[in-house]
């Protein structure tokens, strides 16, 4: 048993090195368009020998410091430097043996290839044409001015609010409403109940959030807002004007009364930011954006390229046939899905697979004792 778990642990090991390492070629050979820098001599002496191939110092070296600081820290021990080492030639005799058994012919092994020199192809394009150090200060102050709103905004906040038309019915609900201050699914049901506006009544009596010098909302609703000092405080009733549709009117457009009971239902912070802080956030988003821009360019001019070489025959499309069922197990049943989940909104959820029964084997008899001897004569 120990053995068996042993070895279980050296594969283990070794798919690591797969990952860390990488292939012998990816030391050995540059990608098209890269700039070979110069290197000491020293750093191109080899490391490891496989195969009639080197793996050289430097090669060691930025397979290390390509990791993560906490992890290449250990590589400081010459221990932990020597099996890294050990595991980089474990991978490679696996690949030269892998080779000489024709996996690189394999159909799977072909399309990893291909994936994995599209990805440095594109790597390598939007290295050279779409550098984070390629975004300008006026693109940084151009966003910046256009979205002001993200980096400069007044505190605002959020209601949820009950409409009435009697000012002591009002009270009353308030009352009610107190007794689950902090209860938010009460207060909807209340707003369910008694509300008579219709707009508020389908959001559970939300509104927007505002400002405390908003223009589109009520200034006593707005004032009563900024009162409330915690998420869930409730005041009221609060006199207010109604349009014609007994919705919550415009400032100075209502032509009924009304009462409301207001909940505080959230604070969004001020937000005060210049554009120098801002500017790490910005460049990143719009480096972002230049990238994609750049991939679909590039692409764009690879189709021309090659466009006598490609044809879409969109016609076969009804001839693709997509599976949308899901695999079962062992037992019979449908693997878990995660999008079937929500039981509560009508779907049907699959339970969970029942354990089966564990039949025990009925209890044998206990052995009649053999007879006593007969007495001798």
């Amino acid at each position: 048993m120990r053995n068996y778990m042993k070895s279980f642990a050296f594969l283990g090991t070794l798919v690591v090195s797969f990952l860390l390492v990488g292939t012998l070629s990816s030391y050995a050979v540059k990608a098209a368009g890269e700039k070979k820098a110069d290197v000491p001599k020293e750093k191109l002496l080899p490391v490891i020998e496989v195969g009639g191939k080197s793996i050289t110092v430097k090669d060691v070296e930025d397979k290390i410091n390509s990791q993560n600081p906490f992890l290449r820290k250990r590589y400081t021990n010459p221990d932990e430097k020597k099996k890294f080492i050990e595991g980089m030639a474990d991978f490679e005799v696996l690949a030269m043996e892998a080779k000489a058994l024709g996996y690189e012919k394999n159909p799977k092994v072909q399309q990893a290839m291909r994936n994995a020199m599209v990805q440095r192809q594109m790597e390598v394009i939007l290295q050279q044409r779409a550098s984070k150090e390629s975004i300008t200060r006026k693109e940084i102050e151009d966003y910046y001015n256009k979205h002001i709103m993200e980096f400069k905004r007044p505190e605002r906040r959020r209601v949820a609010v009950i409409v009435l038309s009697d000012e002591k019915k009002a009270k009353e609900v308030l009352k009610e409403a107190s007794q689950f201050k902090n209860n938010l699914r009460k207060f909807q049901e209340l707003v369910r109940k008694y509300s008579i506006d219709d707009r508020t009544k389908k959001r559970g009596g939300l509104m927007v959030y505002f400002p405390k010098d908003a223009k589109n909302i009520q200034k006593a609703i707005v004032d009563a807002a900024f009162s409330l000092k915690n998420t869930g405080d409730l005041t009221g009733p609060v006199k207010i004007r109604l349009d014609d549709k007994g919705h919550i009117a415009m400032p100075g457009k209502g032509t009924k009364d009304a009462w409301v009971i207001i909940r505080l239902s959230g604070i969004s912070p001020k937000i005060d930011q210049s554009i120098d802080d801002a500017e790490p956030r910005i460049r990143e988003r719009l480096w972002r954006k230049k990238q994609s821009e750049v991939a679909r360019s590039y692409i764009k001019e690879l189709m021309d390229k090659y466009k006598d070489q490609i044809k879409i025959h969109e016609d076969k499309l009804d001839l693709v046939r997509v599976d949308t069922s899901y695999p079962r197990n062992p037992f019979g049943q449908r693997f878990h899905n995660p999008s079937r989940r929500r039981g509560r909104h009508g779907i049907k959820v699959i339970p969970p697979m029942k354990a089966r029964p564990q039949h025990k084997p009925a209890a044998k008899p206990a052995p009649k004792p053999a007879p006593m001897p007969a007495p001798m004569k």
